[in-house]
Parts: structure tokens; C-alpha cells; sequence
């Protein structure tokens, strides 16, 4: 039997603090705004007589204005800082693109590698194939497998008669490397 006394007890506990909570909410929300309570101070109220002075009270936390940095729940004291917090309506998903200070790069990767042409390729059986490639500002480069060019850094993989392929790789809307190949053709009607 001391099961169910217990249990009303508790019970009866938890319903005395709800409504001393409810009470408490709904007296600060009926405190005067700020812009009153200088006149309240100013005027001081009636006293009856024999009682012992009142002491002015302190203005409580919900009569001034929220502090900056953060936004005040009323009746709670509690305050939500959102500094150093990421956006919560932001897609986890979507990555943002870094953007590369292209001025710092050398010259042969400051532009996009479809907008360079092919000048000239020299094909030696006993060296290196190399290529003349020709930039949009006019200037010439010198290129040999391994080297790296255009914005997206890519790589020159193989130098033919016919042209030259570049690989380029980069991240994907889903964080995969990807590959993407370029050829750039020695002459308008070369065929890959």
C-alpha cells in the first residue's frame, strides 16, 4: 500500500512545481515594459501606515533589451549563441568550391585548358615528345609528359601526332576523385 501513496505524493509534487512554473511565466510576462518602469520608480507607491519601507526591487532579466550575440528565450534564461555554429539549413551534401588565387599560380596554370592551342608537337624517336602550346594571352609554353597544366591542374599523360591528352582530376559533388580527360587537337581535322 505505500506503492500508491508514494506515486500520488510524487504526482502531486510534479503538478505543484508545474503550476508554480505556469505562475512564474505569467508574472513575468505581466512585469511593466522597460520604458515604464522609470515612471514606477519615479512615483512611489502608497504605504500604509505602521508598514515598514519597501526596499525598490531590482529589475528583473526579462525588462531589458536581449544582449547582442545571441537570442534570449523568454521566461527561461537560457541563451542561444549560434557563433562558431555551422548553418543548420545548409545541405551537409553540398560542398563549397575553394576558390584558388589564379595570380599566384605560374603563368602556364593560369587558364583554362580549353582555351589553349596546340602550336607545334616535335616527335623525336630517341627523346622525349614534346608540344608548343599557345595560351589565350599569347604566350607560348613548352610542354612533356608529366606537365602540369591549365587551372584544374592537369597532367599531360601522352603527346601524338595528333594531339595532346591531358587528366585532369577533381572532387565531385560527392567527395569522389574524378577523372576528366582533355585532348587538344594538333590540327582542327586531326582525328583522336
Amino acid at each position: 500500500m505505500c506503492r500508491p501513496s508514494s506515486a500520488a505524493a510524487r504526482a502531486a509534487a510534479t503538478l505543484v512545481a508545474a503550476l508554480t512554473l505556469t505562475a512564474g511565466a505569467a508574472l513575468a510576462q505581466t512585469a511593466p515594459p522597460p520604458a515604464a518602469a522609470p515612471a514606477a520608480k519615479a512615483a512611489p507607491a502608497a504605504q500604509p501606515p505602521g508598514a515598514p519601507p519597501q526596499s525598490p526591487a531590482a529589475p528583473s532579466a526579462t525588462q531589458g533589451a536581449p544582449p547582442a550575440g545571441g537570442v534570449l528565450v523568454p521566461a527561461s534564461g537560457f541563451r542561444y549563441d549560434p557563433t562558431g555554429r555551422r548553418d543548420p539549413f545548409k545541405s551537409l551534401l553540398q560542398l563549397e568550391k575553394k576558390q584558388r588565387d589564379v595570380t599566384a599560380l605560374p603563368p602556364i596554370q593560369q587558364f583554362d585548358l580549353e582555351t589553349a592551342k596546340v602550336v607545334g608537337i616535335v616527335i623525336d624517336p630517341g627523346r622525349t615528345p614534346q608540344a608548343m602550346i599557345k595560351a589565350p594571352n599569347g604566350q607560348t609554353f613548352v610542354v612533356r609528359p608529366g606537365t602540369i597544366v591549365g587551372k584544374n591542374e592537369g597532367e599531360v599523360v601522352e603527346i601524338t601526332i595528333k594531339g595532346i591528352r591531358v587528366v585532369e582530376k577533381y572532387l565531385d559533388f560527392m567527395n569522389r576523385e574524378t577523372r576528366k580527360e582533355t585532348f587538344l587537337k594538333s590540327h582542327p581535322a586531326a582525328v583522336r
